[in-house]
């Protein structure tokens, strides 16, 4: 009898033990989940002083961009899968609208499956103040760009990356005054 009691409370201890750990490994997750990009800003994102890489994209509209002709003052990647980019869409159409950029010079790319409702909707919302190019991550803009950190926003003056940040509040920091 004394060895099946101490079964009991061994198993009940182990048990409780196994609890705890999944709850904190549960927090964790949640955590991570809040936090803006993962990985390093630095090392993934294109330097202040680059040229930005020769692309071509097509619009949600069925345009093309082409990344010599096209003088983006603006640049942004959000992925339907990143809910991160998600939160920082009203921030994204604000800075655009209150910075008095225009739509052509504000571009947008929406990566996620061409199907997927979050895109349609992220599209829905940027459009009237942004040109918004949709495509899968290995699409052509993000394979040029080398694009793996979601959200990413550049600003850029004369085809040279100016300032890059992984939410719109650190462009915030490094733009210029706002135009009359």
């Amino acid at each position: 009898m004394p060895y099946l009691i101490a079964a009991v409370v061994f198993t009940t201890v182990l048990g409780l033990l196994n609890l705890l750990l999944t709850l904190a490994v549960l927090r964790r997750l949640r955590e991570q989940a809040t936090q803006p990009a993962a990985g390093n800003p630095d090392s993934e994102l294109l330097p202040v002083g680059a040229p930005l890489p020769a692309f071509t994209g097509h619009t949600a509209g069925g345009g093309v961009v082409d990344g010599a002709t096209a003088k983006p003052e603006v640049l942004a990647f959000l992925s339907t899968t990143c809910g991160a980019c998600l939160e920082q869409v009203s921030a994204l159409i604000r800075y655009v609208t209150d910075r008095g950029i225009a739509r052509d010079a504000a571009l947008v790319v929406v990566v996620g499956p061409a199907d997927d409702p979050v895109g349609t909707e992220l599209t829905a919302d940027i459009d009237p103040v942004a040109t918004v190019l949709r495509e899968p991550l290995d699409g052509p803009v993000c394979r040029a760009f080398n694009q793996r950190l979601f959200p990413t926003f550049y600003l850029v003056a004369d085809g040279v990356v100016r300032a890059r940040s992984i939410d719109v509040d650190g462009l915030r920091t490094h733009a210029e005054p706002t135009r009359a």
